[in-house]
């Protein structure tokens, strides 16, 4: 009889557990975008020259006050830039709306419009991660940022 309510209690507590599971809910690529503020971490341009990929590293050549700034994509498709702790300029705004964005179809490319009109491939977009990459023939610029 111990036996049985042994078993008896051991499928119990793996039934309740089983229900218990929170539910994992999928954000769309939207969602994603908008949660949170993102950081430029990297950006890499790569030419084909002479059938040759060459490599520059545009984020290494950037100020330190443009690389700790924040961008944000708002829900209403306006993206804002805000200042991080390093200003370029003292007397420069905490924030500004550097252009809009938009999803075609909920998938590739996202397109941003700051004046001009650029489509970017996304490569990664995860909680952590937002890879990019847009281009013209002979040429690709990569462009990645991570989540803050």
């Amino acid at each position: 009889m111990k036996k049985l309510a042994l078993i008896v209690l051991t499928i119990s507590s793996l039934i309740v557990l089983s229900c218990s599971k929170e539910e994992t809910t999928v954000k769309t690529r939207a969602e994603l975008l908008t949660a949170k503020d993102w950081m430029m971490t990297a950006a890499i341009i790569t030419m084909n020259i002479g059938g040759k990929d060459s490599s520059i590293d545009m984020y290494s050549t950037m100020p330190a006050c443009e690389k700790d700034d924040l961008f944000k994509f708002e829900t209403s498709k306006v993206i804002t830039q805000k200042c991080g702790a390093l200003k370029c300029n003292p007397t420069d705004p905490n924030s500004i709306s550097s252009g809009i964005w938009t999803l075609i179809d909920e998938s590739n490319p996202l397109r941003i419009i700051d004046g001009d009109t650029t489509d970017f491939n996304i490569l990664t977009l995860n909680t952590t991660t937002l890879k990019m990459q847009t281009g013209v023939p002979g040429s690709t610029q990569t462009i990645t940022f991570t989540g803050q």
